[in-house]
């Protein structure tokens, strides 16, 4: 991201790690423990995203009164349009399962999260994926944060999982 503008919502970002869809019904499943400076915690996030011309994901942020997972969606993200929070649920520590199951014949997106990696719930309504400019939608990870904030944080990627 550039200093004098920050990005409008991540279709610009080019540290997002994606892959085309695997399959026409799947799941996808990640560990994800975020890490931030107890002094520099301010607009960091990590999480799992739907891409495409339009685009869903599930991150984990912090906030004053401690860590929470949001549910995002920007429609027409190509046109510069910006994100839109659709949910949040404060957590209790730092490392969360995600969680997307995609389903036929629509590639219908339910995002779910996790704390103990074994009971998810789900966050926010279906979201269905669109295709992407050049090729379908992808599926990947992400760590960002503001031009302003660059320094103090960092996601470990336990693992990431396709099933069916």
């Amino acid at each position: 991201m550039n200093q004098d503008k920050e990005a409008l919502n991540l279709w610009t970002c080019p540290n997002l790690l994606l892959q085309k869809f695997s399959a026409p019904t799947f799941a996808a499943t990640t560990k994800i423990d975020f890490k931030v400076d107890d002094d520099n915690w301010q607009n960091k996030k990590a999480g799992l995203i739907i891409m495409g011309l339009d685009y869903a994901y599930l991150s984990i942020n912090k906030s004053t009164q401690g860590y929470f997972v949001e549910l995002l969606k920007c429609n027409d993200a190509m046109k510069g349009n910006s994100e839109k929070s659709i949910e949040q649920k404060m957590v209790s520590k730092s490392t969360v399962y995600f969680k997307v199951n995609v389903s036929e014949p629509d590639a219908i997106c339910q995002f779910s999260y996790s704390e103990d990696g074994i009971n998810f719930t789900n966050i926010g309504e279906p979201f269905i994926a669109r295709e992407g400019r050049w090729i379908g939608a992808k599926i990947g990870l992400f760590c960002n944060s503001t031009y302003a904030n660059k320094i103090g944080g960092y996601a470990d990627i336990d693992w990431f999982r396709i099933t069916k």
